[in-house]
């Protein structure tokens, strides 16, 4: 199967954002196969649509001043007791961030156990 690159700077608006939404961008570490968060961000998507961020917001609250706004996962990391705590964002935050990258760089270091590919994302914080 051959697979086809794009660079994320050569999409339009819609393709970036459909890029986005997919579960694979949603989140950047190994979950269970049965994770799939494509429909629920494709409801997000559907619910929210062009409604402005402020519009969303309940009251004038910020998500900024809130607690457990996004979900935190332990994952086991040895089969033992060992745990690494990772943040999956909440979906509608993460709606409101995707069309804000401007673009992905990837760089590449070099380290004893071999090539890590990385990634950092700039984007523009909310107004």
């Amino acid at each position: 199967m051959a697979y086809e690159t794009k660079n994320v700077l050569s999409l339009d608006s819609k393709d970036a954002m459909d890029f986005f939404l997919k579960s694979e961008q949603y989140h950047g570490f190994e979950l269970p196969e049965y994770f799939v968060f494509d429909e629920l961000l494709q409801n997000v998507k559907r619910i929210v649509e062009d409604t402005p961020y402020e519009e969303c917001l309940q009251n004038g609250i910020s998500p900024e001043n809130l607690s457990n706004v996004n979900l935190d996962i332990l994952l086991n990391k040895d089969g033992h007791y060992a745990v690494r705590p990772i943040v999956l964002a909440n979906p509608f935050l993460y709606y409101f961030l995707a069309p804000k990258f401007k673009y992905l760089l990837y760089s590449q270091h070099k380290t004893n156990t071999g090539l890590i590919l990385s990634l950092t994302v700039t984007c523009n914080p909310f107004p």
